[in-house]
């Protein structure tokens, strides 16, 4: 029997909805295979996974449905940079756990703002520009721990999400060499 709650995609990963009860709205997540509850995870780690107020006729729900679908189909494995299967040269891959950032349960999470973190120290932030002269430019903020001494620029523009990552992380190695410290995947 046909099920109408979820996609399938290559590769035997599916998408599925379902209204939760104790949440009151709609999760869409993507699973690594069609008969397990195993959530496919993105380059940082975190679930493949959007929530929605709206059900299924709404364009909140529309729009959340098709960024897990899109996230889920051209994921990109941690392990190799890999797109869809395909082997992509160049890509940078981030030495350090990003995060979506959430500044509350009423934010949810987006693509176009990430938190770099090592452990509990935040190494900076990344933004992409809705609007405005900067529009589709990724903002990089960098942060790292509480020093005494800090590095000027720590914060710029760049054309994609990844190169932004790079700078951020970086700065946090030059900033933490710069003060007698090392980040922990700091292999200079």
């Amino acid at each position: 029997m046909r099920r109408f709650d979820e996609i399938r995609l290559p590769n035997k990963q599916v998408v599925r909805w379902r209204f939760v009860d104790r949440e009151n709205r709609w999760e869409i997540a993507a699973y690594r295979v069609p008969s397990g509850n195993e959530l496919l995870m993105s380059v940082t780690g975190d679930p493949i996974q959007r929530w929605s107020a709206g059900g299924p006729s709404t364009d909140e729900f529309s729009e959340a449905l098709g960024m897990v679908v899109l996230s889920a189909a051209l994921r990109v494995q941690s392990i190799g940079s890999m797109v869809a299967g395909t082997f992509i040269e160049g890509l940078y891959q981030p030495l350090y756990k990003w995060r979506r950032t959430q500044i509350d349960e009423n934010d949810p999470p987006s693509d176009d703002d990430w938190m770099g973190w090592d452990g509990d120290v935040p190494l900076g932030r990344i933004t992409k520009q809705l609007h405005g002269l900067m529009k589709d430019r990724w903002m990089w903020s960098a942060h790292g721990p509480l020093t005494s001494r800090r590095l000027l620029p720590h914060q710029g523009y760049e054309a994609n999400g990844r190169e932004a990552m790079r700078i951020v992380e970086d700065y946090y190695h030059r900033l933490m060499r710069y003060n007698g410290m090392r980040g922990s995947r700091d292999e200079q």
